[in-house]
């Protein structure tokens, strides 16, 4: 008796790994077809030896390059040896991967975070067409970038990004260093993106020195009826990386319905909400910093009197707090103007057992004005934190 393909389908859906998703592959000829696709579903081109394999595979099936929807280019390990390599042999082999995928959804440009950089400039001519024709594919939804350098005009990058009509999703990381300023041409308009999620993070270390001076909003666009989920990493980088927080504070802060900012280390700004009338969610991810108390202070000060936030996360190390400051920042929340419309407030800290009653005592005041007040924890013992803090406290330095 055979199975209808929903039902087998609906159990792929359940196989854990992708051994048991290739032993399922080989129950039977339909089996095998969907089972080859889940377990193509998300691909990464990091060994430029198993590519000529791979190639081989979309070259003689019929199923599989419609099945793949995220194309990982994980160039990480070629860092050092790149300028060694037959980087065109190489090209040629990732462009021809690229052009038998028909309908990716996620498109993700890896490389690594160090000085051996893989910049745009340094790519085949071949592999650079190859990846602007896919980011052109009308099905493209996510786009991320962590570690490749695009030395190229910053106007330049973002008319390729216009290219992809259905982008929702763009991640920016750690490859700041390469944009520069020029002159735009005449005929140059802004491209209109209409994002869900914009995730910036420019690199203290690599990205110090940016080379960028043209006014973003000159650049750049958001669509009118974009909501948008904004996430930053604030340091010195960020802020030094040509009008990005008067961009993203001013130009764009009514479209923003959800905030995430992660201080890190090196900050000595404050990230103002005072154009943020439609924020609804935010996040200050203060667990880097031993600042943070004070800077989530000084930020919740700037939001508009008449705000409609409802949800306010914050995430601290309550070892590094002064029971003092803890108590005085709770108190600081219970009347901060901005805050007259909220009703969940979540701490995400690093505490142990023996400081939980404490961390929880100074939220009674919170919780009298109705508001959902909650502690969540990562023990530690005595001699120190167990095990890492979920909030990566010291890891990303």
């Amino acid at each position: 008796m055979e199975l209808p393909l929903e039902l087998v389908d609906a159990i792929l859906v359940n196989v854990p790994g992708s051994t048991d998703l290739s032993r399922c592959s080989l129950v039977c000829k339909d089996w095998r077809a969907l089972g080859q696709s889940r377990l193509f579903k998300s691909i990464s081109l990091r060994k430029a030896s198993k590519n000529p394999q791979l190639l081989e595979i979309l070259r003689t099936s019929s199923h599989i390059p419609s099945a793949i929807r995220t194309i990982d280019l994980n160039f990480i390990s070629l860092g050092v040896v790149w300028k060694y390599m037959d980087v065109e042999e190489l090209g040629e082999l990732v462009s021809e991967i690229l052009y038998r995928v028909s309908s990716p959804r996620s498109l993700v440009l890896r490389g690594p975070t160090t000085d051996s950089r893989i910049t745009w400039s340094e790519l085949p001519l071949g592999l650079q067409s190859s990846i602007t024709k896919f980011m052109g594919l009308g099905t493209l939804e996510e786009i991320e970038i962590d570690g490749w350098a695009f030395d190229v005009p910053i106007h330049q990058f973002f008319s390729m990004l216009a290219t992809a009509p259905s982008l929702r999703r763009l991640r920016l990381r750690h490859g700041f260093s390469g944009f520069f300023s020029e002159d735009t041409p005449e005929d140059f308009s802004p491209p209109v993106l209409n994002l869900d999620l914009l995730d910036i993070r420019v690199d203290d270390h690599l990205d110090v020195d940016p080379q960028v001076t043209s006014d973003l909003s000159q650049l750049f666009q958001l669509d009118a009826g974009s909501k948008l989920d904004l996430r930053v990493w604030l340091n010195t980088a960020f802020w030094a990386f040509g009008n990005i927080g008067e961009f993203l504070t001013e130009h764009i802060a009514e479209q923003v319905q959800t905030l995430e900012l992660t201080i890190g280390l090196r900050n000595n700004y404050i990230y103002s909400l005072s154009s943020s009338a439609n924020l609804q969610c935010l996040t200050i991810d203060g667990s880097n910093s031993p600042a943070a108390i004070q800077f989530a202070r000084k930020t919740l000060i700037t939001l508009p009197g008449q705000s409609r936030l409802r949800d306010l996360n914050l995430k601290f190390c309550f070892y590094t707090l002064p029971r003092k400051q803890w108590n005085e920042f709770i108190q600081f929340l219970a009347i901060c103007p901005g805050l007259s419309s909220m009703r969940r407030v979540r701490f995400g800290i690093q505490t142990n057992e023996a400081q939980v009653e404490e961390a929880n005592f100074g939220l009674a005041v919170l919780r009298e004005r109705g508001w959902e007040a909650t502690v969540s924890v990562n023990e530690g013992g005595g001699a120190g934190v167990k095990r890492a803090f979920p909030f990566y406290l010291y890891s990303r330095f």
